[in-house]
């Protein structure tokens, strides 16, 4: 957090990278699932199969690491 000037730049680009990730997943599944069973493109599919599980074990990641708000004491 010591690169972002500002606390609400540096979580739009937490909520930013968070979103790439998701619209990931799902080109990648979506790519997966158009190259699965055509003969042309099957050196393609587990790439894509990689590519998305990859991401989503990333994205996990992410979320398990992602900054929380501060709880206030009553």
């Amino acid at each position: 957090m010591a690169a972002a000037p500002s606390k609400k730049l540096y979580m739009v680009g937490v909520h930013v990278a968070l979103l790439l990730q998701l619209i990931f997943i799902v080109v990648f599944a979506v790519q997966a699932y158009k190259s699965y069973g055509v003969p042309e493109k099957q050196d393609r599919f587990p790439l894509f199969v990689s590519m998305g599980v990859g991401t989503l074990v990333a994205l996990g990641a992410m979320l398990k690491l992602k900054p929380k708000k501060k709880k206030e004491k009553a």
